[in-house]
């Protein structure tokens, strides 16, 4: 019996490096993304405590300046983050079309390895078969 050769077995370990490396990107866009959303987020938060974190008294002049500032500066900070949440999705939905194409090509070499297998087995079996064949005509023949 013969042994199987795919003869694309190198493309297809090729294209399986870059699937993974594919996913090693997309999971690295991913972990980015959520990490600037988080950041954002925590500004946000912390914007809103100070919308809304009066202790009921009145502040004192300078502390009022000094609240005004910091909420400047988280609204700066929150229109810096949102628009790298921006970016780091746009990379992250490159990343994920990037992986999903790597993928496709992996799956095509695999189509074409298996229906090579299939044949390949068809005909093992086919030349089997007609070898039975061949010797059961040869039993018969020879006891006629």
């Amino acid at each position: 019996m013969r042994k199987f050769n795919f003869h694309l077995q190198p493309v297809l370990q090729h294209r399986e490096r870059l699937e993974d490396e594919a996913a090693g990107v997309h999971a690295r866009a991913q972990r980015d993304y959520l990490d600037h959303l988080t950041e954002m987020q925590e500004t946000a938060g912390r914007l809103e405590r100070t919308m809304t974190g009066r202790s009921g008294g009145r502040l004192h002049p300078g502390e009022e300046f000094h609240l005004l500032l910091y909420r400047g500066y988280l609204a700066d900070t929150l229109e810096q983050q949102e628009e790298a949440v921006q970016q780091a999705r746009i990379r992250l939905q490159q990343a994920r079309e990037e992986a999903l194409a790597a993928r496709r090509e992996r799956l095509k070499l695999e189509t074409v390895r298996d229906r090579q297998w299939q044949e390949f087995n068809l005909e093992e079996t086919r030349a089997e078969q007609k070898e039975a064949d061949e010797q059961g005509l040869r039993l018969v023949w020879r006891r006629k």
